[in-house]
């Protein structure tokens, strides 16, 4: 009997698809989980819990950072600490 193995995804897997249609029901909330993933990817592609002084240093080295997203940040981040948080997020995500 062979054995089937899960695949493991990485935030790098999650950065290429938009969490379109989110639990949080809301486009802001969509983007920085978007953009954490995408911060996740530069800063070693692994799970982890990113604080808020981390991102907005690396939102702003992107050159289009707002004051604003901090307002949707404690909704979003617990979403983006695990491959099981991210697939609870948008059905996208549950689908990589």
């Amino acid at each position: 009997m062979t054995e089937v193995k899960e695949k493991a995804c990485k935030p790098s897997d999650f950065a290429k698809v938009e969490p379109m249609a989110s639990v949080l029901n809301k486009a802001e909330n969509e983007i920085i989980a978007l953009n954490i993933m995408k911060i996740l990817v530069r800063t070693g592609d692994t799970w982890r819990t990113l604080n808020w002084n981390e991102y907005e240093k690396e939102r702003k080295k992107d050159g289009d950072y707002i004051r604003r997203e901090k307002l949707y940040w404690n909704a979003t981040v617990p979403y983006t600490e695990s491959e099981a948080q991210a697939c609870m997020l948008s059905k996208f995500w549950k689908e990589i």
